[in-house]
């Protein structure tokens, strides 16, 4: 469960203002329900001035406040028991879906692809048989090594090929494909698919994250879609949404759509990029 904290500035004047100083409105806390999933709250909350009432608040949302989405404009308190909600696993799934459709949708042989995959929580464990249709060969950076040694076990059983896992980016020599969540911490020459930082040269930035119905019509007002849903992925349990990709890529300055990238996806020889 998380809950999401929105709060609204009100300006009243003359005897509003008074009245509002003896009697403040109370917050509003809403329990909302979740299709597959358990339910979040909604704290909405109206203020005079800049900072929000945050003992109340930490009163109300108690053991979520560790877990709160809210607008980024939002100051947040000096207390480390408030913490906004940072995706660890959804945008990952996602754009590993988005890279592996690029890829099928290209002309690009598995033959001529070696996928370096930078994911120290696991998140893509149980899932890496689509990396395995799109390439001869795919290493594994992890924290997760007794994990992805399963993992390698599994998808040798049905694929007929397993995996490559190591605790070292040095694995990723000789791959000309990566994957990873933040592609600023990598300084390679590979083709790169990444869900965030900057888009330049050979990098492909995910945009747009597909969000099913009816959790795109939930979204609250003033919170990023792809957030939300990972939040009642990672914290609700909405198993669905590991079926999201993203449905456009950013490169330089362009944006494209999938089929876009896949007919101008180039990837360089084996063995030549340096990553």
């Amino acid at each position: 469960m998380f809950t999401v904290l929105q709060v609204t500035q009100e300006k009243p004047r003359g005897f509003a203002k008074i009245l509002w100083k003896l009697h403040p409105p109370e917050p509003e806390f809403v329990k909302v329900a979740v299709k597959s999933g358990a339910p979040f709250f909604i704290l909405r909350v109206r203020i005079v001035g800049k900072a929000p009432p945050w003992e109340d608040i930490l009163y109300t949302v108690g053991r979520c406040a560790s877990r709160i989405l809210t607008d980024a404009d939002i100051p947040l308190p000096d207390n480390r028991n408030v913490r906004l909600f940072s995706p660890k696993h959804l945008p990952l799934i996602a754009a590993m879906r988005t890279m592996t459709e690029v890829l099928s949708l290209s002309d690009i042989p598995p033959n001529r692809c070696v996928i370096g995959v930078y994911d120290p929580l696991g998140s893509l464990c149980g899932r890496t048989e689509r990396l395995l249709q799109c390439a001869s060969d795919v290493r594994v950076c992890t924290q997760k090594t007794a994990e992805y040694d399963e993992e390698s076990r599994r998808v040798f059983r049905l694929c007929g090929a397993g995996l490559t896992v190591g605790e070292t980016t040095e694995l990723f020599r000789g791959c000309n494909i990566l994957l990873c969540d933040d592609a600023d911490i990598f300084s390679v020459s590979c083709v790169t698919f990444a869900c965030r930082g900057t888009a330049f040269e050979n990098r492909f930035l995910c945009k747009a994250m597909d969000i099913p119905e009816p959790y795109r019509s939930q979204t609250p007002e003033n919170i990023d879609p792809e957030l939300f849903a990972s939040a009642l992925y990672e914290l609700c349990g909405v198993r669905t949404l590991e079926r999201c990709r993203y449905s456009r890529m950013q490169h330089g300055a362009e944006t494209w759509t999938l089929s876009e990238t896949a007919a101008r996806l180039c990837v360089p020889r084996i063995g030549a990029a340096n990553a």
